[in-house]
């Protein structure tokens, strides 16, 4: 298996972080991420994210630079796309990171 990478050229340049998400969660990653990376525009809106419980989950996405893949399942079979939506993942407990996103 090999990490995603934006260098490597999977997904796109990471966009500026103009929105901010509490919580890292499957429906978040599936949905609000899907959507954003999806808009006309998407190249200029990125998430800024914080996972809830864990650091761990907001510790492997940015190793990936933000970057994960979403298997949508249907009956003629499954779908891999790579999501770019995400520009920064932090733990929860980053208040110096909650607090730089909200103020800009």
């Amino acid at each position: 298996m090999t990490a995603l990478s934006r260098a490597a050229g999977h997904g796109r340049p990471a966009a500026p972080v103009r929105l901010v998400h509490l919580g890292l969660g499957n429906f978040f990653r599936a949905h609000q991420a899907w959507y954003t990376g999806n808009a006309p525009d998407a190249a200029d809106w990125g998430i800024a994210a914080f996972s809830g419980r864990s650091a761990g989950l907001a510790r492997a996405l940015s190793a990936q630079d933000g970057l994960y893949t979403l298997i949508t399942r249907a009956s003629d079979g499954d779908r891999f796309s790579v999501i770019g939506s995400l520009s920064a993942a932090y733990p929860g407990t980053d208040d110096d990171a909650w607090l730089r996103h909200l103020a800009s």
